[in-house]
């Protein structure tokens, strides 16, 4: 977003005071930088716009070691 980490903490703090809604933070703050840093153009344009506005969700799942799946496998975007 831009935003320092003191700012990024000053708004979660001044959002949770005010009872907001919580914000989806796998996008923001964890898919986005990545895609940010190590995406070609093309991925960037496709998954950083919807990111930001909202209209996509991303989700990661966890499994245990040995399982059989892994979390490459759960990640993915929830389209609104």
């Amino acid at each position: 977003m831009g935003a320092t980490l003191n700012e990024q903490i000053i708004m979660t703090e001044e959002l949770a005071r005010i009872g907001a809604p919580h914000l989806p933070v796998h996008g923001l703050n964890h898919i986005g930088p990545i895609l940010m840093e190590f995406a070609n153009e093309a991925q960037k344009a496709r998954h950083l716009p919807p990111i930001i506005d909202g209209t996509v969700i991303w989700a990661q799942g966890y499994s245990e070691p040995g399982a059989g799946t892994g979390v490459a496998r759960y990640t993915c975007p929830f389209r609104m």
